[in-house]
């Protein structure tokens, strides 16, 4: 049988984020979450019109483990018209 120190908490990165968790025994209710989040977000984007703020414009990349900002990008958000 395997047993543990008590260190393996240390291995795993702090902004790690699981949480659904995995396999077969995984939460009941992700697929409902994953729709309230999709339909949370179509609401928004229907209300605001979404744009890149003028000091982000000329955004620089970096290479790393996946491909990320330089500096973080500023969004600017305007309530779109009535109309819509």
């Amino acid at each position: 049988m395997r047993s543990f120190d008590g260190h393996l908490g240390d291995s795993i990165p702090k902004n790690a984020v699981l949480p659904f968790s995995m396999g077969p025994r995984n939460c009941i209710g992700r697929r409902f979450a994953e729709q309230e989040i999709y339909l949370s977000a179509i609401k928004v984007l229907q209300k605001l019109k979404i744009g890149i703020a003028d000091e982000s414009r000329d955004v620089k990349f970096v290479y790393r483990i996946f491909l990320q900002p330089e500096q973080p990008i500023q969004f600017t958000f305007t309530k779109r018209s009535e109309g819509m």
